[in-house]
């Protein structure tokens, strides 16, 4: 089975009914649903299917498709499609497109890039309705992003860090640009 992200327009229904729905039509056609994450303009379908063909019908299933990607095509090695995937609140596959560079990292990048995957995966639990879950995570990035004036991988630290310590200072989630 190969994976894939499907992107389909926001709903207006809570994120528990569209992953009951989803649950369901994914049932009944032999694909397996890992995760729904919901954004501010879309719906993201984390899922396994035979194949592409059966991820399309899925997509046409579920909503209004804008985009599916599957995991193992090859457009994801791009710095510019990193800071495209966090500012289009595509959090989970930015988190996946960084840890591959974490994993042939060492010393201060990999530390760097940690925190840049933690802020991510706090999004990621936002998206899905865990508010305690991002601040908790959102805290630990801030250990790993420390006081550097660097940039990692085309990413200015200290303006993360800002948003990040914001967000924690204020108590309130939001979303922001790299």
């Amino acid at each position: 089975m190969d994976r894939f992200i499907i992107l389909v327009k926001k709903a207006k229904a809570d994120r528990d009914k569209l992953l009951r729905r989803a649950k369901s039509i994914a049932e009944s056609m032999g694909v397996r649903l890992i995760d729904i994450r919901v954004a501010s303009k879309h719906i993201e379908y984390d899922l396994f299917a035979d194949n592409r063909e059966r991820a399309e019908l899925f997509a046409s299933k579920i909503g209004d498709p804008m985009e599916i990607r599957g995991l193992d095509e090859k457009c994801r090695d791009s710095i510019l499609q990193a800071r495209e995937l966090f500012n289009s609140e595509r959090f989970w596959e930015f988190h996946e497109l960084l840890e591959e560079l974490w994993s042939k990292t060492s010393g201060r990048e990999k530390k760097l890039l940690n925190g840049l995957i933690l802020v991510a995966a706090a999004f990621v639990h936002l998206q899905r309705g865990d508010r305690d879950s991002f601040f908790r995570v959102l805290e630990r990035s801030l250990g790993k992003l420390g006081k550097t004036e660097e940039n990692i991988v085309g990413i200015p630290i200290k303006d993360v860090r800002k948003n990040v310590e914001e967000i924690l200072r204020d108590g309130k989630p939001r979303i922001f640009k790299i």
